[in-house]
């Protein structure tokens, strides 16, 4: 089991799992660097965020790739035809999983770069604030 201690939640059932287990002998690991489960949510709210304005908008996926087929975005294609190939060419990892934080915002800002300017479409990653207000999309 993982524990973001960023996130109260988190911090709360770590604190009652140990108090739960006081007499026994818990094996921790800590993992640092890694994506948030708070960064998994923004990544793929962004996906969907960018999917909508694309849309929105009317820009197929021509637009961003060299496809034959006029097709709406998807978040799943955002994320394997997009993000994905960006993050192998950048860091040479297949997974989003395997992202550390910072590749993220690394990842993010390249993504950005290319949509804007094949597109004029910009959509800030999603912030702590927008994900406390998130309604479902």
């Amino acid at each position: 089991m993982k524990y973001d201690l960023a996130l109260p939640e988190d911090k709360y059932k770590l604190e009652n799992l140990i108090k739960l287990n006081k007499n026994k002998v818990l094996d921790v690991k800590v993992c640092n660097n890694q994506r948030t489960s708070r960064q998994n949510r923004a990544l793929h709210l962004y996906f969907t965020l960018l999917k909508n304005a694309l849309n929105d908008r009317g820009i197929d996926i021509r637009k961003v790739i060299d496809e034959a087929v006029s097709l709406p975005f998807s978040e799943v294609f955002i994320k394997e035809y997009i993000w994905k190939q960006v993050q192998i060419t950048e860091i040479n990892k297949e997974s989003t999983t395997d992202l550390k934080k910072p590749e993220v915002s690394q990842i993010y800002k390249i993504v950005d770069q290319i949509i804007s300017e094949r597109t004029g479409v910009h959509v800030e990653f999603p912030n702590w604030d927008y994900l406390l207000n998130e309604k479902d999309l």
